[in-house]
């Protein structure tokens, strides 16, 4: 069956959406006969050599991928807005696989999703929106659709919040974020992997991937470096705004390092240096009652220990004592205990890494696709 993911337009970019579309659109590839994921570009693009987004986001089997030049001149990728470049592409890709025949068209564009239901495109549409988000009146305006044929959410709680809003249920599936275990299979020991990186060789050392924004833990992850001057502290990720403010706020303390951006291919790389790993979300981030971080499984996948903030949400899928240890949100102090804890009882962290790489296996970028497909739209699976 001929499948088009419909992206955001902006890939590549340095946005968690794009591996999450990028990861999603390896795993669909594989599982039917004729997939293409569909980008912009400028015209000025298309007589140069592409650009490597395989490498880019790790992807280790390649798919096509077709450059629309819906951008102008000198400008990068735009994300999701009322621009006129924006909505020139989604116009562009509907009429592109109206074209080519396309039977399925998967997207996390509302807009998109809209647009394709009303050509008479059948759709699945994957959607994070939370309630108030201005896309959402979109989405909701083909919901009765048939040829809207299913969507896909990432949380119950999610789920519940569209079905609220007349969505029918046989239409809403929940499918967490997912990892890809082969990309967490190297070769190399974390000796190895911190020579590679000059990252400190000795003394232990803990790891966070993800961004620096407000509420994502930055301040308590400071204070847990200050209360434990022998465990090295590496960030890996932020904008380089974010990064240059962090920087100033650890004034120079010889514990904490900020990276900043690297490539997804490199996350395995840094995950699997580190002794354990953090997540320490606050309470107050305004995803925390629905989010799926995609940091979370490719932790569980890397084979370290998790030490994450004691959220319900994250409760779906954690299970303190077996396969992370969960910590008292918003408070440097109780991360710096954890901290400690688990990196003075090497049996225990054995455990917990071992228990989530197990529990991973579940929540592959593969399954989660299949998942999907036999659901919604099983004639798409290659026999």
């Amino acid at each position: 069956m001929k499948t088009l993911y419909l992206s955001y337009g902006n890939i590549p970019a340095r946005w968690a959406h794009t591996v999450q579309m990028m990861k999603m659109a390896e795993a669909l590839s594989q599982l039917v006969g004729d997939f293409r994921l569909v980008t912009q570009c400028t015209w000025q693009a298309l007589f140069k050599k592409p650009f490597d987004y395989f490498e880019w986001y790790g992807i280790q089997r390649p798919f096509k991928i077709v450059r629309l030049p819906t951008l102008p001149p000198q400008t990068g990728p735009i994300i999701e807005s009322e621009s006129t470049e924006f909505l020139r592409f989604i116009r562009w890709t509907a009429v592109y696989a109206r074209l080519s025949r396309i039977q399925l068209v998967y997207t996390r564009q509302a807009r998109a999703a809209n647009l394709c239901t009303r050509l008479g495109l059948r759709v699945i549409f994957e959607t994070h929106m939370e309630p108030g988000h201005a896309y959402l009146p979109y989405f909701f305006a083909v919901k009765d659709s048939s040829k809207l044929i299913g969507v896909v959410t990432i949380s119950q709680r999610l789920k519940d919040f569209y079905l609220e809003q007349g969505v029918p249920e046989e239409k809403v599936l929940v499918a967490p974020s997912a990892a890809n275990p082969e990309q967490f299979k190297l070769n190399l020991t974390a000796a190895a992997l911190r020579k590679e990186l000059e990252l400190p060789l000795e003394g232990p050392m803990v790891v966070y991937c993800g961004h620096l924004y407000p509420n994502r833990g930055v301040e308590e992850m400071l204070e847990a470096a200050r209360r434990l001057p022998d465990v090295h502290f590496v960030l890996v990720g932020g904008t380089p705004e974010d990064t240059a403010f962090w920087r100033e706020q650890t004034c120079g303390e010889p514990n904490i390092r900020l990276t900043g951006f690297v490539p997804n291919q490199q996350v395995p790389l840094y995950l699997c240096a580190g002794d354990a790993l953090l997540m320490p979300y606050s309470a107050r981030v305004h995803t925390a009652g629905w989010m799926s971080p995609l940091k979370l499984f490719d932790y569980m996948a890397a084979g370290r220990p998790i030490i994450a903030s004691d959220l319900p949400v994250f409760r779906m899928t954690l299970e303190h004592g077996r396969n992370a240890w969960l910590v008292e949100p918003d408070s440097g102090e109780a991360l710096a205990a954890g901290i400690r804890h688990v990196l003075d009882n090497p049996e225990l962290a054995a455990r917990l890494a071992q228990e989530a790489a197990q529990d991973v296996r579940e929540h592959t970028w593969l399954k989660r696709s299949r998942t999907i497909l036999e659901r919604f739209a099983p004639e798409a699976l290659r026999g």
